[in-house]
Formats: C-alpha cells, structure tokens, sequence
C-alpha cells in the first residue's frame, strides 16, 4: 500500500525502494575485491605512495573488465553506470605521472564508489564517508574508509588528519 502526502512517497515507501536497492548477498562477494582496491588506492595517496595508488586505479579497472554481475531490475541499471563511470574516470590512470594527476582521478572515481555504495550498500562491515573541505581547490572533496580515524587522501603527509567523518554506511 502507498500512502501519498502531496504527491510525495510516505517514509515507508521511500524505505522500501531503498531496501529494494541493496545488493544481494550472492553479488556481495563479487564486490569486495573492487572495493579493496579501491581502499588501497586511498591507503597509497594518503601514504604519498604515487606507484601503489596507481596499481591500485589499475586493479580497479582490471577488475572491472573481468567483472561480470549477474544481477537484474534496478540494480542492473545502477551497476552498469557506475562501472562505465568508473571506466571512464580511470581511463588514463597508467599515465598518471604525478600525485596531482592520480588524485584527480581518485576524486572523480570517490564520488561514483560513495554514491554506489549509498545506493546499493555493495560492501561489507562500515564505511564512512569523509571529507576534506580544502581538498579540490577548497571546493571539498570525499572519499570511503574503511576506518573512522581520517587519513586524507588527497593531501596524504602535508594534512593527513585533515576532514571528517560526513555519513557512516553500515550493510544491515
């Protein structure tokens, strides 16, 4: 049943359509090496690890292409934009000669993987959601830990304790 307040989906509803965006547990597992490159990338900038965060962006894409979900409904459609979002972002990822370079890829790939796992909860355990306000020429910029200390990605040893914690995700 679907209860309308002027036009708009009652909480339950809104709860409902959310639940219904969840990954299963079967694609869950797929997921987790996707999201454990994507975390050593992040450990590797915030380490001012330029070779590392880069085999890391480069995993992320290997991955990518071997992977194959079999998934379907609303999920199909969120899967098949993130991960051609994603391809897109890391096209040029085995040029990054330059932290710079690297960090602007990460950044546009953290905002796909935060608004993915948002959607779908495509992890395991909790994830934060952290931000950096001075990150992207003081415009701000986020990313996903796993751990709620903030090791900032983008400006790795220069302000490594800089950001905060802006959303905790937790897969129920």
């Amino acid at each position: 049943v679907h209860h309308h307040v002027n036009g708009v989906p009652s909480a339950s509803d809104q709860k409902e359509k959310k639940d219904d965006m969840i990954l299963p547990d079967e694609q869950l597992n797929a997921m987790q090496p996707l999201f454990k490159a994507y975390f050593g990338m992040k450990d590797a900038l915030s380490k001012d690890d330029l070779k590392e965060a880069k085999n890391n962006g480069i995993l992320i894409v290997k991955i990518l292409n071997k992977m194959n979900l079999d998934i379907n409904g609303g999920h199909e459609k969120h899967w098949k934009l993130f991960r051609s979002d994603v391809l897109k972002q890391m096209e040029h990822i085995e040029h990054g000669s330059d932290f710079e370079s690297v960090r602007d890829i990460f950044w546009s790939v953290s905002k796909s993987f935060i608004h993915y796992a948002e959607m779908t909860h495509s992890f395991k355990g909790t994830v934060y959601v952290q931000y950096c306000p001075m990150a992207d020429d003081n415009k701000g910029a986020s990313w996903l830990s796993t751990d709620s200390s903030i090791k900032n990605p983008y400006f790795g040893s220069a302000m490594l304790e800089c950001g905060e914690i802006v959303n905790k995700l937790d897969r129920q």
